[in-house]
């Protein structure tokens, strides 16, 4: 498949929820909204160099992918593009942090290494949680959850503005692209010298295909909010799902299961 179309794919993922006939379909957007602030703010407040104590909270985008009916493997390599970022933050760690913690045999193991590594951690964990929850419940209902949270309409505007949009730029890139290959058999050198040009052509027809969206949308009565069709009352199993994920995030962020489980194992 031709990259603009792996981009396409990847991006329409985004714009409708998984799978309809599921547990968390049935969730309201707001509370599935929370829940992920809420792991995230727990997985973001482990410490430093709490490596062992991240580990338990895999637990929740496993269980909230079978809970979705996604594919836990399929979330985590949607995730996968987002690690060479974390590891350029992270890198610097082990250069600048030769504090000795302890030692696994002859190896001695500093404090730039475990920061590293609880770094790299925590930011998987908390994109893999952002992608989860694009995937399982799309994001025009995502954006309708931020405005019904009194979240500024700008803001979900634009969030939503932008990738419907960005869909818009890749049909183009994609149409144009198709057009060259069918236009030149297939070889790429004519279209790397003429790719000056293409740009020109695609943000033209971006600009022109996004003007006629808006006017459309103006003569549908936008008036700065998009009406949908579902309901967003919140039941008794929302506040039970959002419970219960707080129990356990609290339970995970003061027993420390990990350091608990390593004492219990640890030789006398």
């Amino acid at each position: 498949m031709h990259p603009i179309e792996q981009a396409r794919t990847i991006l329409s993922g985004f714009g409708t929820p998984g799978t309809e006939n599921t547990f968390l379909s049935r969730i309201s957007p707001r509370t599935l909204l929370l829940t992920t602030l809420l792991y995230i703010v727990a997985v973001l407040s482990v410490g430093k160099y709490d490596v062992p104590n991240l580990i338990p909270y895999f637990a929740y985008p496993v269980i909230v992918s079978a809970l979705a009916g996604i594919s836990f493997a399929r979330i985590s390599c949607k995730t996968l593009p987002a690690l060479p970022f974390l590891l350029l933050i992270g890198i610097w760690n082990p250069i600048l942090d030769h504090t000795p913690l302890f030692t696994l045999g002859e190896y001695t193991v500093t404090a730039g290494w475990c920061s590293f590594a609880a770094l790299m951690l925590r930011g998987y964990l908390a994109i893999l949680a952002t992608v989860l929850l694009l995937y399982s419940t799309g994001l025009p209902r995502l954006s309708d959850a931020m405005r019904r949270l009194h979240i500024p309409a700008v803001i979900t505007g634009q969030i939503l503005f932008t990738f419907r949009y960005l869909d818009v730029l890749l049909e183009e890139a994609s149409s144009m692209g198709r057009a060259c290959r069918q236009r030149n058999f297939g070889q790429q050198q004519s279209c790397i010298r003429t790719w000056s040009a293409l740009t020109g052509h695609l943000l033209l027809r971006t600009l022109d295909r996004a003007q006629r969206l808006h006017h459309a949308l103006l003569a549908r009565g936008y008036n700065g909010t998009i009406p949908t069709l579902k309901s967003d009352k919140l039941h008794g199993r929302d506040y039970a799902y959002l419970l219960l994920w707080l129990g356990f995030l609290l339970l995970l962020f003061f027993t420390h299961p990990a350091e608990q489980l390593g004492k219990l194992i640890q030789p006398a």
